[in-house]
């Protein structure tokens, strides 16, 4: 499942907060924010809603059962009014679950617990993932990661 918790993002640490709304918290300037949701997203209980950061903008997927689901996106960053409905896709019976985010806006899926599938938002099309896993996906999990040049293990060097 798509770490649904915690989405960063331009120095800014976002959380789904109970009211439902979104918790900011600016890493730099060490300081905390709230930024309402969509109003058709503020009656929704938080299990339905998943934060993340989707092609560089702030985003909440709304999850309905047994797999449809919407994607929010906060077009520009700390301005409320900017969120527009970017994308729904609709299940026709198969179940799936969110499991990952990639760099050009795919989003990759669990179809019926059983495949990786993914989905396309620019061709509304859902295709086999080009990797396969054996075993259990329940189990499975994909993380995002960032190339970087810092120094971890010094502490006397000063990231550029």
């Amino acid at each position: 499942m798509l770490d649904s918790r915690q989405a960063y993002l331009n120095g800014v640490i976002h959380w789904l907060a109970q009211t439902p709304a979104i918790m900011a918290f600016d890493v730099d300037a060490e300081a905390f924010r709230v930024m309402k949701l969509p109003n058709a997203l503020q009656s929704l209980w938080i299990q339905h809603l998943i934060v993340a950061a989707w092609c560089g903008s702030l985003a909440v997927f709304e999850v309905q059962f047994p797999g449809d689901f919407c994607l929010w996106v906060m077009q520009e960053h700390g301005v409320e009014r900017s969120w527009s409905r970017r994308f729904a896709v609709r299940s026709m019976g198969v179940q799936r679950w969110i499991r990952s985010l990639r760099k050009n806006g795919e989003v990759i899926l669990v179809e019926n617990g059983t495949k990786l599938v993914s989905y396309d938002p620019m061709t509304n099309q859902i295709r086999d993932f080009v990797i396969q896993v054996d075993g259990d996906l329940r189990a499975f999990h994909m993380k995002s990661y960032m190339e970087s040049l810092v120094l971890l293990d010094r502490m006397d060097v000063a990231p550029v």
